[in-house]
């Protein structure tokens, strides 16, 4: 279960790139930023998941 959402900068993400891929290997999603615009982002297995099962049904929407 996701248990949060971060977003950060990604020159802060740099600096704490192993405590990110933690968060988001535990179920939380972080999201990257550049200049306060979204460019990325880290998910865990769940999330992951459900979007290799959305890219897999050949839909053009956003997974659900």
């Amino acid at each position: 279960m996701r248990s949060m959402e971060i977003e950060i900068e990604i020159e802060e993400a740099r600096r704490r790139w192993p405590e990110l891929l933690a968060k988001a290997a535990n179920g939380d999603r972080v999201v990257l930023l550049c200049d306060g615009h979204h460019i990325g982002a880290l998910v865990g297995p769940e999330d992951m998941e459900a979007v290799l099962r959305w890219r897999a049904t050949g839909e053009t929407g956003p997974p659900n």
